[in-house]
Formats: structure tokens, C-alpha cells, sequence
């Protein structure tokens, strides 16, 4: 009797023990998921805000110039082809300077192979793939998000 009272005792134990361990990581698992689906939701709710972005300021401005001056119909329409001509002149600005910068450390990157000896270009290259590696890892977190010119300043 004394030995049926010890296995019971043990097995209770052991159940508990199982249960418990189960149910963490079960828990983490389910924590896990949960905030992957909230990192994704914010990522997608930030990338629909930069995409509307530029046309909700143009309309902010325009909608405080027409109170503020009482502008007419047509000047409306003429102070919108002016912010809309204004926008596409700065977002050309932009590609240019990524592409630029890119240009720019591309060329960086060959002049510093120039000096270097066999062994210290592997090791070049395996520093600009690790620094590549960990700005893919970011992607999406920096002041403007990801460009699609490719990496940001810095890195390529």
C-alpha cells in the first residue's frame, strides 16, 4: 500500500511538472505569434500611412492657405498644381541623391578592394555582407523606411 501511495504521489508529480512545462511553451509559442501578428499589422498600418503621406500634407496646406487667405476656386486649383509640381520635384530629388549615394559607396567600396591584399578583400567582403545582412534585418524600422533604390545611406 505504502508503494501504490508513492506512485501516485510521484505520478501526480511528474503530471504537474509535464503539465507545466507544456503550458510554457505552449504560452511562448502563443506569445511569439501574437507579436509577429502585431509587428506585421504595425508594419503594414506605417506603410499605409507613408504611401498617403505627401497628398494629406499637400491637402492640409492647401486646405489652411484657402481658410487663411480666402483663396478663390482658381487660386486653389493653381496653388495645388504648384505643391503637386513641388512634390514630384522633391521625390525626384530623393531617387536621385539614393542613387547617388549608392554610386558613391559602390565606388568607396572598389577604391578600399584597391588596397587591400587577398586575405583582407575576403574579409572585406564578409563585412559588407554582415553590415548588408543586418540592415535587410531592419528594413522598415529607419526615419522613411526601406527605399526602392535599395539600402539606405551607409551600407551597399
Amino acid at each position: 500500500m505504502k508503494k501504490t501511495i508513492i506512485y501516485a504521489v510521484v505520478l501526480v508529480v511528474v503530471s504537474l511538472v509535464v503539465g507545466g512545462v507544456l503550458g510554457t511553451l505552449i504560452e511562448r509559442k502563443g506569445g511569439y505569434l501574437r507579436r509577429k501578428h502585431f509587428i506585421e499589422g504595425m508594419r503594414e498600418r506605417i506603410k499605409d500611412r507613408r504611401a498617403k503621406r505627401p497628398e494629406k500634407v499637400e491637402n492640409v496646406l492647401l486646405d489652411r492657405l484657402t481658410q487663411q487667405l480666402n483663396l478663390t476656386q482658381d487660386q486653389q486649383a493653381k496653388a495645388k498644381a504648384i505643391l503637386d509640381d513641388a512634390r514630384k520635384e522633391v521625390e525626384s530629388f530623393r531617387d536621385g541623391a539614393y542613387k547617388k549615394m549608392k554610386d558613391i559607396r559602390e565606388e568607396t567600396n572598389t577604391k578600399i578592394q584597391g588596397i587591400l591584399t587577398a586575405e583582407q578583400k575576403e574579409k572585406f567582403t564578409k563585412v559588407i555582407s554582415d553590415l548588408k545582412e543586418k540592415q535587410g534585418q531592419r528594413k522598415g524600422f529607419g526615419p522613411g523606411g526601406p527605399h526602392p533604390e535599395g539600402p539606405g545611406p551607409g551600407i551597399d
